[in-house]
C-alpha cells in the first residue's frame, strides 16, 4: 500500500508529523519531523510503502501525520508507535518507527500550540486568511459548524412522542433546506436522561434556527457561538 500514491506534490505541500502525547508517555518530541521541499517529498512518496496487515488499535498514545497544501489539511494518518502500526483508508498496517526518527533527524520539528477565541465566523475566516501568510503557521483545528446553537426539547404535556426524537429534529431541519451544515447531539449531562425529557442542541446558522418550528417542541434561546480556535505553529 502505498501511503502518498495519491497525492500530486508542489511548491506548497507539506508533510509533518506530530506527536501529540509527547507530554505525557516520555517521547518528548523525539518522533516530531517536517517536510516541505519537493525533493524531500518525492523521497517521502517512494519509501512509504506498506505490506504487512496489522491489527487495529485504538486507544494508545498517538503520532499524527497531516498532509497540508497551502496551510490547509488535505490528508491526516495516525501511527501508534508502541504497536508498530499505521492506521489507513485501506486499514492497518505493520510500521517501521525508524521511519520517524530518521526523519525527525534530518528534519526536526518543534512546535508550540497557540489559542485565540473568536466571535463570529466572519472574524474566524479573516483570521485564518491572515495565518495562513505567516511561515511559522502550520495548522489549526477547524471550529465546529454554524453560527450559534439554540436547545429543543419535547412539550411536557405532548402525547406525540417521536420514536427517535434526535432524528425527528435533524429530519424537521432539513425540511428548512438549510444552506450551510448543522449539527444535532445531548446537551452535556443528559447523555444517561430518558429520552422524553433530554434536551437537545442544535448547532447552526441562525436562519436555521430562525425556521425551525414544530408543534409539540419547545425552542429555547438563540446562543452566538465563541470560536475557541486552537492553532499549531513551527518554533
Amino acid at each position: 500500500m502505498k501511503l502518498f500514491k495519491s497525492c500530486k506534490f508542489d511548491s506548497s505541500d507539506a508533510i509533518f508529523g506530530i506527536d501529540l502525547a509527547d507530554t505525557t508517555n516520555g517521547r518528548d518530541g523525539l518522533f516530531n519531523f517536517i517536510i516541505d521541499n519537493s525533493k524531500d517529498l518525492a523521497e517521502l512518496k517512494k519509501s512509504w510503502i506498506f505490506k504487512d496487515a496489522a491489527r487495529s488499535q485504538r486507544g494508545q498514545k498517538v503520532f499524527k501525520v497531516f498532509y497540508t497544501r497551502n496551510k490547509v489539511v488535505k490528508r491526516t494518518w495516525v501511527i501508534f508507535p508502541e504497536a508498530f502500526c499505521i492506521a489507513t483508508d485501506e486499514g492497518a498496517y505493520l510500521f517501521d518507527v525508524s521511519m520517524l526518527t530518521k526523519l525527525h533527524s534530518k528534519s526536526p520539528l518543534v512546535y508550540r500550540v497557540r489559542t485565540d477565541t473568536l466571535g463570529s465566523r466572519d472574524e474566524f475566516i479573516k483570521f485564518y486568511d491572515s495565518v495562513k501568510a505567516i511561515s511559522s503557521f502550520l495548522y489549526l483545528n477547524e471550529p465546529d459548524v454554524g453560527e450559534g446553537s439554540f436547545e429543543v426539547k419535547l412539550k411536557a404535556a405532548t402525547k406525540n412522542v417521536p420514536e427517535d426524537i434526535g432524528l425527528r429534529i435533524i429530519d424537521i431541519c432539513n425540511e428548512i433546506k438549510p444552506k450551510t451544515a448543522f449539527r444535532v447531539y445531548f446537551k452535556n449531562g443528559e447523555e444517561a436522561v430518558d429520552s422524553k425529557s433530554k434536551t437537545y442542541v442544535v448547532r447552526c446558522d441562525r436562519s436555521l434556527f430562525e425556521q425551525f418550528s414544530y408543534p409539540d417542541m419547545e425552542k429555547g434561546e438563540w446562543a452566538p457561538a465563541t470560536y475557541i480556535i486552537q492553532s499549531y505553529w513551527r518554533k
